[in-house]
């Protein structure tokens, strides 16, 4: 165990590195001071021929640094520095290096604390590199990482980075938006408040989002994942299947997975599957061909770029197929079929989006983040055709619609012409010959 401490003594700095019963450590230390501290040390006690190295900073620039050859050995062994100012940001940085073939020597080094009244803002990096350690950060932004072993981390306030490495960890954020990482092993996460990003890594993680919009990935493993209070998102970065009715059914990434309290699910580039239950589910899909399925609750279902297929179910569902052509069905409930961009429409038959289930007067085709002038300045409204199979006249922003077909054939084409040149810009298709009116959209 080692310990790193920073004192403020009479008007003076000095900070003092102790070793308690250590082995096995590498790298270089270094202890770098804050901006303008002369921080020149006065009593070094090394042994044997390991590096101990003290850099002084300005900024982001390294502008003195100062090594000793040695080795701590044995206990209580110390590195005094000498007076210097501790009114600027200080940066702890700490590896030890130069292994000897046998003997008794650092076996981690266990903490790092610098107390937020000595100074005005603190990294604070601790290189743990085996045994079980125990990590207490401070009330401001934190750097904190262990390596191999059990370990415990404390980030308390700031806007802290925590590192678990190998072994199965327990990492608590606290106040601020922190970035946990368990890493390896079966780690136990816990964001606190503010808008945390938690990452399990490998093993049976558990993540608890606690306060704050956060961000949750489980990574692999059969993980239990709690968003808690606020808008919660758990990401999924390989192609895979989320079941929330029937989590045996979950593959990927997800397999295992238990989830409580989580709004949204962000899948990464794959095609991914996603069945929701009676919550207001918000599924983002991503480049592949996705099939994502509301079920209850009033979800919104987002394909991304790929060929998707996406179900709203029972609520008032909003659907966006994205780029490529895509099948939406609402389901039952007043539903939104939202269209953001002509450059993800097709106009093709095979490129096109279908709605398998438009209700009139009850669904609505959602235009409103097109602009309808064609590249003309200013923002501009789609206008709606009301003849049907009325063909464009060279009005910018036309709207018209054509029932096409008869019996299980038939279907609805929409047509938009955004420059004028009496050419479909893109289209929409609808199962079966429906009447529409200005009132179906949103232009």
């Amino acid at each position: 165990m080692a310990i790193v401490q920073h004192y403020i003594v009479g008007g003076v700095s000095r900070s003092i590195l102790e070793a308690l019963d250590l082995a096995k450590a590498q790298g270089t230390s270094i202890l770098s001071a804050g901006q303008n501290d002369p921080f020149n040390p006065a009593v070094v006690q090394l042994r044997n021929g390991s590096a101990v190295l003290f850099t002084q900073l300005s900024g982001e620039n390294v502008t003195q640094s100062q090594a000793f050859p040695g080795q701590l050995e044995g206990l209580f062994d110390k590195v005094i520095f000498g007076e210097g100012s501790s009114t600027a940001t200080q940066v702890y940085s700490i590896e030890i290096s130069t292994l000897p073939t046998s003997g008794s020597m650092f076996n981690s080094l266990f903490n790092v604390n610098v107390p937020a009244s000595a100074f005005s803002a603190a990294t604070i990096a601790a290189a743990l590199l085996s045994e079980s350690d125990d990590i207490q950060g401070t009330a401001i932004a934190d750097q904190l990482l262990s390596f191999d072993g059990d370990d415990v981390i404390h980030a308390y306030g700031g806007d802290d980075f925590a590192w678990g490495g190998n072994g199965d960890d327990f990492i608590l954020g606290g106040d601020g938006a922190d970035a946990l990482t368990g890493a390896n092993g079966d780690d136990f996460l816990n964001g606190g408040t503010g808008d945390d990003n938690l990452d399990g890594g490998d093993g049976e993680d558990t993540l608890l989002g606690k306060d704050g919009n956060d961000v949750l990935n489980g990574g692999a493993g059969a993980d239990v994942i709690i968003g808690g209070a606020g808008t919660d998102t758990v990401r999924l970065t390989t192609e895979s299947t989320v079941n929330l009715i029937d989590p045996t059914k979950n593959l990927g990434e997800a397999k295992g997975d238990e989830y409580s309290s989580v709004e949204i699910f962000s899948f990464d580039v794959g095609d991914d599957h996603f069945v929701g239950s009676t919550g207001d589910d918000v599924v983002l899909g991503d480049a592949g061909n996705d099939v994502l399925r509301g079920a209850g609750g009033n979800d919104t279902l987002s394909g991304g770029d790929g060929n998707d297929e996406l179900v709203g179910g029972a609520g008032i569902d909003n659907l966006i197929g994205g780029k490529g052509p895509d099948i939406l069905s609402g389901g039952g409930g007043k539903d939104y079929f939202e269209f953001d961009s002509v450059s993800e429409m097709g106009k093709t038959a095979s490129t096109r989006d279908l709605i398998t289930d438009f209700i009139h007067l009850s669904d609505k085709i959602d235009l409103s983040s097109i602009d309808a002038n064609g590249g003309v300045s200013g923002e501009g409204n789609f206008s709606f055709v009301a003849a049907e199979g009325h063909g464009f006249t060279g009005v910018k922003g036309q709207l018209t619609w054509d029932q096409q077909g008869t019996g299980n054939g038939s279907h609805t084409l929409i047509s938009g012409d955004i420059d004028g040149d009496k050419v479909s810009d893109f289209q929409i298709d609808l199962s079966g010959r429906v009447d529409l009116t200005a009132a179906d959209f949103a232009l």
